[in-house]
């Protein structure tokens, strides 16, 4: 039972039911219960959980594939990440 979590909690739900693609970041001190948060907000959903650790992109990917295999990430891309801001494709473009 969570104890004054039930707005965090309704607020994963909306977004898990959104017909769109959202981000959820959740951080806090350690042992606050941030993974038991998660776990009571997807009870009953279908979900795939991964932690990652502080590893770079390229391996967090093989460690998810690796922890995930009924998943199919065959076509998974791990965006590049910017050396600087307005940098990219589109910046360049404007630039050119």
């Amino acid at each position: 039972m969570f104890i004054g979590r039930e707005p965090e909690i309704d607020q994963l739900r909306r977004e898990f039911d959104a017909l769109r693609a959202s981000l959820i970041v959740i951080y806090g001190r350690r042992r606050v219960g941030k993974s038991a948060l998660i776990r009571q907000a997807s009870t009953g959903r279908p979900h795939v959980a991964y932690q990652a650790p502080r590893l770079t992109p390229s391996l967090n990917l093989e460690a998810f594939k690796t922890d995930q295999p009924h998943l199919s990430l065959t076509d998974a891309k791990i965006p590049r990440p910017r050396s600087g801001r307005g940098k990219g494709p589109a910046a360049q473009r404007r630039e050119g």
